[in-house]
């Protein structure tokens, strides 16, 4: 028994050495539940933020007369506060990483100014990461919010970049010059450059890498009071991952036309590019070319899409599309025989309109299409399918039924010029004194089906009066005076009754001799 107790207190200590030896639930960077244990308070005078977690106990006016630097990995919590960095920015060099992130709410990174980055600089080999709060009211000569320079990484998950303020170069909100900026959320709205010919870039201005997913904004950025949102330069955009619903951006870029986005087919198979890009000022359209890549320029649009046909075997087929966009337009004809799994062009079919060569029954099921070309790439008509019937031969003599009559296609049996019976009556003969008379047969006067039969009527006899029939004028016929005796001889009549009365007496002479 004491034994059993021991072993049962040994694994009741040992497991509970086990939990104390777990180690907590790792947080994402810049994450954390509180700041009681490791955390450092940021103070006016903090000039160096080396390998450690900082965060605000409340509003800060920087005072150094030089910028804030970050050694090794840091994450600086704004919790909910303002840090003036009065006319300095946070400075990440190579080999440093720092986190912003904001634990509360209203968080801002503000007051700062430099001429890379009035809020922070991210040098060669530094790398920043945004995961909240906000860098705005900075100014700088480029990237009025954030600087990133030749090797540098900049990584924007959550947070804002609003209405910094840059005076000569480009980039109002971020500057990307050789470096690498990923955005997955977030805003950049707000911000301006003042240069109208070098302010390039209002809200981000790109000469490097640029990775997009998620619900990111680049809205509402002006370039000398003109919108200006996005400027690719000769760059493209890299979808790295699915756009949100919200996610929306503003874009202008040189070399135009052109495809501007990589990664569209991979991430957005199937959606619409120009519900999460727009060309700013309107000054481009936004669309797939036929080859599914994401072009910026004067895009082609069908206004009129291939309308199916059915033609009879023998004749031919025509097929049109209607399409505008820069001139000249081109275009090309394809066929599919496949139900549309392969396409192939169609030879000299290059012109707004297609006739095809005389229909073969096995052309039925064909589809055709149109690939129109304009200067900002080519758009793809909708399918078009072709029916082919086969020529009908319809027999001389009509068929038919009860119903209906039709001339029967030899071929396939067909019921070709239907129609419903012509009803007509035939052979219709009255009835007379002496003769009977027929209804007459319901006949179609088309096609001679008898419809129904007629009947017989009865002679009607003749109607005399005054020895004539009134109904056809023949004269009565003669009486036989011989057998019908004449009015006022009573001596026939006489001898008829002495017979009868000589007959009786002999019949009662035998019955009284019988009685006897």
């Amino acid at each position: 028994m004491k034994m059993l107790k021991r072993t049962i207190a040994s694994l009741f200590v040992a497991a509970l050495l086990c939990l104390v030896a777990l180690p907590a639930t790792a947080l994402a960077a810049g994450e954390h539940d509180s700041h009681s244990n490791g955390w450092t308070e940021f103070t006016a005078g903090t000039t160096t933020l080396s390998g450690g977690s900082y965060y605000l106990s409340g509003d800060v006016e920087y005072t150094g007369a030089e910028s804030i630097t970050v050694n090794g990995e840091v994450i600086l919590c704004l919790n909910g506060h303002k840090l003036n960095l009065n006319k300095q920015h946070i400075s990440v060099g190579s080999g440093a990483s720092l986190t912003l992130c904001d634990c509360s709410t209203g968080g801002v990174l503000t007051g700062g100014s430099g001429s890379k980055g009035g809020g922070v600089y991210v040098g060669g080999g530094g790398t920043f990461t945004m995961t909240g709060g906000s860098i705005a009211g900075n100014t700088a000569e480029s990237g009025g919010g954030v600087y990133v320079d030749e090797g540098g990484t900049f990584t924007m998950e959550d947070g804002s970049i609003n209405n910094n303020q840059v005076t000569s170069g480009g980039g109002g909100g971020v500057m990307v010059n050789k470096g690498s900026f990923t955005l997955s959320g977030g805003s950049i709205t707000g911000n301006a450059t003042s240069d109208a010919t070098y302010g390039y870039g209002g809200g981000v201005c790109l000469y490097g890498t640029f990775n997009l997913s998620g619900d990111a904004i680049i809205q509402n950025n002006t370039k000398a009071g003109a919108t200006d949102n996005l400027y690719l330069g000769w760059q493209t955009i890299n979808i790295a991952g699915p756009l949100g619903e919200s996610a929306h951006i503003g874009v202008n870029a040189e070399n135009v036309p052109r495809c501007f986005i990589s990664g569209w087919s991979d991430n957005m198979a199937g959606e619409n590019p120009a519900d999460y890009f727009s060309s700013d000022g309107d000054a481009w359209d936004i669309g797939l070319n036929a080859d599914g890549d994401v072009v910026l320029g004067s895009l082609c649009t069908i206004i009129t899409q291939p309308a199916d046909k059915s033609v009879i075997e023998g004749k031919t087929a025509t097929f049109t599309v209607n399409a505008t966009g820069s001139e000249p337009l081109s275009y090309q004809w394809q066929q599919s025989i496949d139900n549309g799994n392969n396409w192939t062009n169609i030879a000299s079919a290059n012109a707004a309109e297609y006739t095809t060569g005389k229909t073969t029954m096995d052309m039925s099921g064909n589809q055709y299409r149109c690939v129109v070309t304009g200067d900002g790439g080519a758009v793809i008509s909708d399918p078009a399918t072709l029916t082919v019937a086969h020529a009908h031969k319809p027999a001389s003599d009509w068929s038919s039924d009860a119903d209906g009559h039709w001339h029967e296609c030899a071929a396939c049996g067909d019921r070709l010029d239907y129609a419903g019976h012509m009803r007509t009556v035939e052979n219709e003969k009255k009835a007379t004194c002496t003769d009977e008379g027929y209804t007459g047969d319901t006949v179609c006067s088309v096609c001679g089906y008898v419809i129904a039969k007629g009947e017989t009527i009865p002679a009607t006899g003749h109607s005399y009066q005054d020895g004539i029939c009134t109904v056809c004028g023949a004269e009565e016929p003669a009486k036989d005076e011989e057998t019908i005796p004449a009015t006022g001889d009573v001596a026939p009549l006489a001898c008829a009754l002495a017979g009868i009365f000589g007959i009786a007496l002999v019949v009662a002479g035998l019955h009284k001799r019988a009685s006897l």
